[in-house]
């Protein structure tokens, strides 16, 4: 595809949409990353640990699915599904860790939260913007 002057044949929010896949690489490394070290241990206390599973996969739906301008709602599920899973499998070779059923629930639960909420606030923009 030839780049023109002043944009590309991507579109202007290729740049949005690729710092979207960028955050979700960096929130990625960070959970295996900080979730090694000793002070992830008992970092949140039931039942606030299920609320930040929500939370932190709801984010990682939500930034995959705006990288694929809301299109893909699926595929950032099963992308933030697989992590939670991972995660969990991780989590069972750590000292002082534990995997659970239960926190998995909670990540799946999250990644349908925020690939769907992307899905919806993306609409809403673009519905907005066609009518100014």
């Amino acid at each position: 595809m030839p780049i023109e002057r002043g944009g590309s044949a991507r579109g202007a929010g290729w740049w949005l949409r690729a710092a979207c896949f960028l955050l979700a690489g960096v929130a990625v490394a960070g959970l295996f990353g900080f979730g090694a070290t000793p002070a992830a241990v008992g970092l949140f206390k039931p039942p606030l640990d299920k609320l930040a599973h929500v939370a932190y996969h709801a984010a990682l739906a939500g930034l995959l699915n705006a990288g694929w301008r809301g299109e893909r709602p699926l595929a950032a599920i099963l992308l933030a599904g697989s992590v939670a899973a991972a995660d969990e499998i991780f989590q069972s070779f750590l000292p002082g860790r534990h995997a659970e059923l239960a926190d998995l629930a909670a990540g799946m639960l999250g990644a349908l939260i925020g690939a769907f909420a992307a899905r919806w606030l993306i609409g809403a923009w673009r519905r907005r913007c066609a009518h100014a």
